[in-house]
């Protein structure tokens, strides 16, 4: 069975490390869990629901010190695992459904981090695909724009040139009208359509 248990709180510890090397596993072992997808999580609830669940951190912060300190002193006196002692331990009809119900918990959490990550990429493909389609609209805009000014500059030539004919009476033969039209499209560009 498991060793008996005995208190080391109170028995000298070496200075081997000191107090860097003790902080310094607690740092690493608390940043393992803060992996980026966590820390995409935490973001986006915190972006979600901004401080209106800042109240429930006091609240928890002593459940989770205890379970902390319990794992710690449990893993410091037997050297083994949550699992592993009660295992040793207790029944084994305590044993299935707690690793049953841990695995079920661990699979829960991978499933929506992952569904949280999925969200995330297909949030950004649709805003890549939002802004190629801006981008190929306002193209045919110019394209569109650009066709219809050419097409009122021409209107506006055959118009001026039939104005013309008017006014003086005559047809203007092929070198005349040329003229006319270069003349006219050059005025209606700089817009100074009056004399």
């Amino acid at each position: 069975m498991a060793a008996p248990y005995t208190d080391t709180d109170d028995q000298p510890t070496a200075k081997q490390g000191g107090l860097l090397r003790a902080v310094g596993t607690g740092v690493i072992t608390g940043a393992a869990d803060d992996d980026p997808s966590a820390i995409g999580t935490y973001a986006s609830a915190g972006a979600k629901f901004g401080l209106s669940f800042l109240w429930i951190a006091p609240v928890l912060l002593p459940m989770m010190y205890v379970v902390v300190y319990l794992s710690a002193k449990l893993g410091r006196v037997y050297g083994k695992g949550l699992f592993a002692i009660i295992r040793d331990r207790y029944p084994r009809w305590l044993l299935y459904p707690m690793m049953i119900g841990a695995i079920i918990g661990n699979v829960i959490e991978a499933a929506a981090k992952s569904a949280e990550q999925l969200r995330q990429e297909l949030k950004q493909k649709a805003d890549e695909e939002a802004r190629r389609t801006v981008d190929n609209a306002r193209k045919q805009i110019a394209a569109e724009r650009d066709q219809a000014i050419r097409t009122v500059r021409t209107e506006v030539a055959d118009l001026v040139v039939t104005a013309t004919e008017k006014v003086i009476g005559e047809t203007l033969d092929e070198h005349k009208h040329r003229q006319l039209i270069e003349r006219s499209i050059e005025e209606v560009a700089s817009g100074d359509g009056r004399r």
